[in-house]
Protein backbone atom coordinates (compact mmCIF):
# COMPACT_ATOMS: atom_id res chain seq x y z
CA UNK A 1 0.00 0.00 0.00
CA UNK A 2 1.40 3.95 -1.02
CA UNK A 3 2.26 5.83 2.05
CA UNK A 4 -0.23 8.43 2.82
CA UNK A 5 2.28 11.63 0.86
CA UNK A 6 2.23 9.42 -2.07
CA UNK A 7 -1.75 9.70 -2.09
CA UNK A 8 -2.42 13.38 -2.89
CA UNK A 9 -3.29 13.77 -6.28
CA UNK A 10 -3.34 17.11 -8.57
CA UNK A 11 -3.32 20.56 -7.83
CA UNK A 12 -7.05 22.16 -6.64
CA UNK A 13 -8.44 25.14 -7.01
CA UNK A 14 -11.93 27.29 -5.60
CA UNK A 15 -12.66 29.99 -8.01
CA UNK A 16 -15.28 32.71 -7.67
CA UNK A 17 -16.90 33.98 -10.38
CA UNK A 18 -20.37 36.37 -10.51
CA UNK A 19 -22.31 33.15 -10.75
CA UNK A 20 -20.88 31.52 -7.92
CA UNK A 21 -17.98 29.46 -6.82
CA UNK A 22 -16.64 25.89 -8.55
CA UNK A 23 -13.69 23.37 -7.97
CA UNK A 24 -10.81 22.37 -10.37
CA UNK A 25 -8.67 20.26 -10.07
CA UNK A 26 -5.75 19.50 -12.51
CA UNK A 27 -3.88 16.03 -12.67
CA UNK A 28 -0.17 16.03 -14.32
CA UNK A 29 1.50 13.07 -15.77
CA UNK A 30 3.02 11.67 -12.28
CA UNK A 31 -0.67 12.08 -11.11
CA UNK A 32 -2.24 9.65 -14.03
CA UNK A 33 0.49 7.28 -13.43
CA UNK A 34 -0.53 7.12 -9.73
CA UNK A 35 -3.77 6.44 -10.82
CA UNK A 36 -3.09 4.11 -13.63
CA UNK A 37 -0.89 1.83 -11.85
CA UNK A 38 -3.00 1.51 -8.65
CA UNK A 39 -6.02 0.60 -11.50
CA UNK A 40 -3.84 -1.70 -13.10
CA UNK A 41 -3.88 -3.79 -10.05
CA UNK A 42 -7.87 -2.85 -8.90
CA UNK A 43 -9.84 -4.40 -11.68
CA UNK A 44 -9.26 -1.00 -13.92
CA UNK A 45 -10.81 1.13 -10.98
CA UNK A 46 -9.16 3.65 -9.04
CA UNK A 47 -11.27 5.79 -6.82
CA UNK A 48 -10.41 9.79 -5.75
CA UNK A 49 -11.31 11.16 -2.41
CA UNK A 50 -11.99 15.03 -2.70
CA UNK A 51 -11.87 16.77 1.28
CA UNK A 52 -12.18 19.41 2.74
CA UNK A 53 -9.20 21.38 4.18
CA UNK A 54 -9.05 22.20 8.07
CA UNK A 55 -7.45 24.89 7.91
CA UNK A 56 -6.84 26.96 4.76
CA UNK A 57 -5.40 30.38 4.10
CA UNK A 58 -7.25 33.74 2.30
CA UNK A 59 -5.12 32.73 -1.12
CA UNK A 60 -5.38 28.57 -0.74
CA UNK A 61 -7.73 25.93 -1.88
CA UNK A 62 -10.51 25.13 0.86
CA UNK A 63 -9.90 21.45 -0.18
CA UNK A 64 -7.78 18.99 -1.95
CA UNK A 65 -8.34 15.21 -3.65
CA UNK A 66 -6.40 11.84 -2.31
CA UNK A 67 -6.39 8.88 -4.16
CA UNK A 68 -8.69 6.35 -2.07
CA UNK A 69 -6.32 3.42 -1.79
CA UNK A 70 -9.09 1.31 -0.34
CA UNK A 71 -9.28 -2.44 -1.47
CA UNK A 72 -12.15 -4.86 -0.38
CA UNK A 73 -9.89 -7.73 -0.08
CA UNK A 74 -8.04 -5.97 2.29
CA UNK A 75 -10.62 -5.60 4.62
CA UNK A 76 -10.33 -7.95 7.84
CA UNK A 77 -12.84 -7.57 10.85
CA UNK A 78 -11.14 -7.47 14.19
CA UNK A 79 -14.48 -8.81 15.73
CA UNK A 80 -15.52 -11.89 14.88
CA UNK A 81 -18.73 -11.45 17.35
CA UNK A 82 -20.63 -8.78 15.38
CA UNK A 83 -24.23 -8.13 16.36
CA UNK A 84 -25.89 -9.34 12.96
Amino acid sequence: MATQKENFLGRCFTLRSAYGSFRKVSFGPEDLKKLNDFAASNKGWCSILIKDKKNAGPEQSDFYCEMDTFKAGDYKPTDKKLPF
